[in-house]
Protein backbone atom coordinates (compact mmCIF):
# COMPACT_ATOMS: atom_id res chain seq x y z
CA UNK A 1 0.00 0.00 0.00
CA UNK A 2 3.02 2.27 0.34
CA UNK A 3 3.04 5.31 -1.97
CA UNK A 4 -0.52 4.65 -3.22
CA UNK A 5 -1.69 8.03 -1.87
CA UNK A 6 1.21 9.73 -3.64
CA UNK A 7 0.28 8.01 -6.89
CA UNK A 8 -3.39 8.92 -6.50
CA UNK A 9 -2.62 12.60 -5.91
CA UNK A 10 -0.14 12.70 -8.80
CA UNK A 11 -2.65 11.15 -11.22
CA UNK A 12 -5.42 13.51 -10.14
CA UNK A 13 -3.11 16.51 -10.62
CA UNK A 14 -2.18 15.29 -14.11
CA UNK A 15 -5.82 14.78 -15.03
CA UNK A 16 -6.85 18.18 -13.69
CA UNK A 17 -3.99 19.96 -15.45
CA UNK A 18 -4.92 18.28 -18.71
CA UNK A 19 -8.51 19.44 -18.23
CA UNK A 20 -9.55 15.82 -18.46
CA UNK A 21 -9.50 16.17 -22.24
CA UNK A 22 -11.18 13.33 -24.04
CA UNK A 23 -10.90 10.89 -21.15
CA UNK A 24 -14.66 11.09 -20.73
CA UNK A 25 -16.13 11.13 -24.18
CA UNK A 26 -19.80 11.02 -25.01
CA UNK A 27 -19.72 7.24 -25.38
CA UNK A 28 -19.33 6.78 -21.63
CA UNK A 29 -21.86 9.32 -20.46
CA UNK A 30 -25.08 8.04 -18.96
CA UNK A 31 -24.08 4.38 -18.65
CA UNK A 32 -24.55 3.13 -15.15
CA UNK A 33 -24.38 -0.32 -13.66
CA UNK A 34 -27.14 -2.64 -12.64
CA UNK A 35 -27.88 -1.03 -9.26
CA UNK A 36 -29.61 2.19 -10.27
CA UNK A 37 -29.67 4.62 -13.10
CA UNK A 38 -26.62 6.63 -14.01
CA UNK A 39 -28.59 9.81 -13.33
CA UNK A 40 -29.50 8.81 -9.77
CA UNK A 41 -25.97 7.67 -9.00
CA UNK A 42 -24.30 10.68 -10.57
CA UNK A 43 -22.14 8.63 -12.92
CA UNK A 44 -22.06 11.49 -15.43
CA UNK A 45 -20.70 13.75 -12.68
CA UNK A 46 -17.67 11.61 -11.80
CA UNK A 47 -15.49 13.39 -14.37
CA UNK A 48 -16.49 16.82 -13.02
CA UNK A 49 -15.84 15.57 -9.49
CA UNK A 50 -12.36 14.40 -10.42
CA UNK A 51 -11.61 17.75 -12.06
CA UNK A 52 -12.84 19.62 -8.97
CA UNK A 53 -10.80 17.37 -6.69
CA UNK A 54 -7.73 17.93 -8.85
CA UNK A 55 -8.33 21.67 -8.82
CA UNK A 56 -8.37 21.73 -5.02
CA UNK A 57 -5.18 19.66 -4.92
CA UNK A 58 -3.41 21.97 -7.38
CA UNK A 59 -4.44 25.07 -5.41
CA UNK A 60 -2.64 23.81 -2.29
CA UNK A 61 0.89 22.89 -3.31
CA UNK A 62 2.44 23.43 0.11
CA UNK A 63 0.24 20.68 1.50
CA UNK A 64 -0.05 18.30 -1.43
CA UNK A 65 3.56 18.61 -2.61
CA UNK A 66 4.64 17.46 0.83
CA UNK A 67 2.72 14.24 0.17
CA UNK A 68 4.01 13.58 -3.33
CA UNK A 69 7.65 14.65 -3.16
CA UNK A 70 9.89 11.70 -2.37
CA UNK A 71 12.48 13.88 -0.68
CA UNK A 72 10.06 15.74 1.59
CA UNK A 73 10.56 14.99 5.27
CA UNK A 74 8.58 12.43 7.22
CA UNK A 75 6.11 13.80 9.77
CA UNK A 76 8.50 13.38 12.69
CA UNK A 77 11.29 15.07 10.69
CA UNK A 78 9.33 18.24 9.95
CA UNK A 79 10.60 21.43 11.53
CA UNK A 80 7.92 23.42 13.38
CA UNK A 81 7.90 26.20 10.76
CA UNK A 82 7.48 23.63 7.95
CA UNK A 83 4.69 21.93 9.87
CA UNK A 84 2.89 25.24 10.41
CA UNK A 85 3.06 26.07 6.69
CA UNK A 86 1.81 22.61 5.75
CA UNK A 87 -0.99 22.78 8.32
CA UNK A 88 -2.09 26.28 7.28
CA UNK A 89 -2.38 25.16 3.67
CA UNK A 90 -3.84 21.82 4.76
CA UNK A 91 -6.62 23.46 6.75
CA UNK A 92 -7.65 25.51 3.71
CA UNK A 93 -7.34 22.39 1.57
CA UNK A 94 -9.74 20.44 3.79
CA UNK A 95 -12.27 23.29 3.85
CA UNK A 96 -12.21 23.44 0.05
CA UNK A 97 -12.50 19.65 -0.19
CA UNK A 98 -15.67 19.95 1.87
CA UNK A 99 -17.08 22.36 -0.72
CA UNK A 100 -16.57 20.00 -3.69
CA UNK A 101 -19.80 18.78 -5.25
CA UNK A 102 -19.81 14.99 -4.91
CA UNK A 103 -21.79 12.54 -7.05
CA UNK A 104 -24.12 10.43 -4.87
CA UNK A 105 -22.33 7.23 -5.85
CA UNK A 106 -19.06 8.50 -4.35
CA UNK A 107 -20.34 10.19 -1.17
CA UNK A 108 -18.66 7.67 1.15
CA UNK A 109 -15.40 7.86 -0.80
CA UNK A 110 -15.25 11.65 -0.60
CA UNK A 111 -16.08 11.60 3.10
CA UNK A 112 -13.16 9.20 3.51
CA UNK A 113 -10.81 11.44 1.52
CA UNK A 114 -11.64 14.42 3.73
CA UNK A 115 -11.22 12.30 6.88
CA UNK A 116 -7.91 10.91 5.59
CA UNK A 117 -6.40 14.34 5.10
CA UNK A 118 -7.87 15.57 8.39
CA UNK A 119 -6.15 12.67 10.14
CA UNK A 120 -2.82 13.71 8.61
CA UNK A 121 -3.37 17.32 9.68
CA UNK A 122 -4.16 16.22 13.22
CA UNK A 123 -1.12 13.94 13.26
CA UNK A 124 1.26 16.66 12.06
CA UNK A 125 -0.09 19.06 14.69
CA UNK A 126 0.19 16.50 17.46
CA UNK A 127 3.60 15.02 16.55
CA UNK A 128 5.46 18.17 15.49
CA UNK A 129 3.73 21.05 17.24
CA UNK A 130 2.37 19.11 20.23
CA UNK A 131 -1.06 20.63 19.57
CA UNK A 132 -4.44 19.02 19.98
CA UNK A 133 -5.39 15.60 21.19
CA UNK A 134 -3.59 12.44 20.20
CA UNK A 135 -5.10 11.28 16.90
CA UNK A 136 -6.91 7.96 17.01
CA UNK A 137 -5.70 5.58 14.31
CA UNK A 138 -9.21 4.08 14.28
CA UNK A 139 -10.20 7.34 12.56
CA UNK A 140 -7.67 6.57 9.83
CA UNK A 141 -9.04 3.03 9.46
CA UNK A 142 -12.56 4.48 9.23
CA UNK A 143 -11.40 6.95 6.55
CA UNK A 144 -9.83 4.19 4.50
CA UNK A 145 -12.95 2.03 4.89
CA UNK A 146 -15.05 4.91 3.54
CA UNK A 147 -12.72 5.31 0.56
CA UNK A 148 -12.98 1.57 -0.13
CA UNK A 149 -16.80 1.76 0.11
CA UNK A 150 -16.90 4.72 -2.26
CA UNK A 151 -14.58 3.08 -4.77
CA UNK A 152 -16.59 -0.15 -4.69
CA UNK A 153 -19.89 1.72 -5.08
CA UNK A 154 -18.56 3.69 -8.03
CA UNK A 155 -17.09 0.59 -9.69
CA UNK A 156 -20.36 -1.28 -9.28
CA UNK A 157 -22.71 1.56 -10.17
CA UNK A 158 -20.67 3.30 -12.86
CA UNK A 159 -18.30 0.65 -14.24
CA UNK A 160 -17.64 2.27 -17.60
CA UNK A 161 -16.86 5.68 -16.12
CA UNK A 162 -14.56 4.17 -13.49
CA UNK A 163 -12.85 2.07 -16.15
CA UNK A 164 -12.21 5.25 -18.14
CA UNK A 165 -10.70 6.79 -14.99
CA UNK A 166 -8.16 3.98 -14.82
CA UNK A 167 -10.14 1.67 -12.55
CA UNK A 168 -10.55 3.97 -9.55
CA UNK A 169 -11.85 7.42 -8.71
CA UNK A 170 -9.18 8.21 -6.09
CA UNK A 171 -7.41 5.04 -4.97
CA UNK A 172 -7.64 1.44 -6.09
CA UNK A 173 -9.40 -0.26 -3.16
CA UNK A 174 -7.33 -3.41 -3.72
CA UNK A 175 -4.21 -1.46 -2.73
CA UNK A 176 -5.64 -0.34 0.61
CA UNK A 177 -4.99 -2.65 3.54
CA UNK A 178 -6.39 -1.27 6.77
CA UNK A 179 -4.36 -3.89 8.64
CA UNK A 180 -1.26 -1.84 7.71
CA UNK A 181 -2.43 1.09 9.85
CA UNK A 182 -0.11 1.38 12.87
CA UNK A 183 -1.65 1.47 16.34
CA UNK A 184 0.46 4.46 17.41
CA UNK A 185 -0.32 7.69 15.50
CA UNK A 186 3.34 8.66 15.94
CA UNK A 187 4.19 5.75 13.65
CA UNK A 188 1.90 6.93 10.85
CA UNK A 189 3.68 8.64 8.01
CA UNK A 190 2.65 9.94 4.61
CA UNK A 191 4.42 7.04 2.92
CA UNK A 192 2.60 4.23 4.71
CA UNK A 193 -0.13 4.40 2.07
Amino acid sequence: MQRVLTTAITIIISVAMAGFGAAFDGDNQGKGGSNGSADALGCDDLSSYLLALGGVIIEHPTYTDWFIEDDSPAIDELKPAEAEDILDDGEEFIVELGDVEVPPVYTDGHEGIVALFQFFNDTIGWVVLEEGDEPDTDDLVDALDLIIAGENAAAEGCPEQVETMGGAVFMDPDTIDVDDVPDDPGDVDKNFL
